[in-house]
């Protein structure tokens, strides 16, 4: 589950630029094993529920008694919060009325 998983909680947390920033715990394995776009995937996910936080930046924090990696995470959650807007349904194609001319 996503530290700031909906619209609310993230607006709640958006600092003076309109960036979020929060601790997230990773696995040393998966720090490991993935590629740079997956890894930066995986924090976006961890944080925001989403793998479309943008300008991503990164910190190692510390090591949890589990022996994983909490990492201090900052990003533009833009693409996030439009994801969360609700689907409004496609627009009714209405037949062309002749003109008169």
């Amino acid at each position: 589950m996503a530290l700031y998983d909906t619209r609310e909680k993230i607006l709640a947390h958006l600092d003076d630029s309109d960036f979020i920033y929060g601790e997230v715990v990773i696995e040393i394995d998966d720090i490991v094993n993935a590629e740079a776009d997956e890894f930066l995937d995986l924090l976006s996910e961890e944080l925001v529920g989403s793998d479309a936080l943008l300008e991503i930046d990164y910190r190692p924090l510390r090591v949890d008694p589990d022996g994983r990696i909490v990492m201090g995470v900052y990003g533009n959650p833009r693409i996030v919060l439009q994801d969360f807007l609700v689907d409004l349904p496609e627009p009714v194609d209405f037949p062309q009325v002749p003109s008169d001319g």
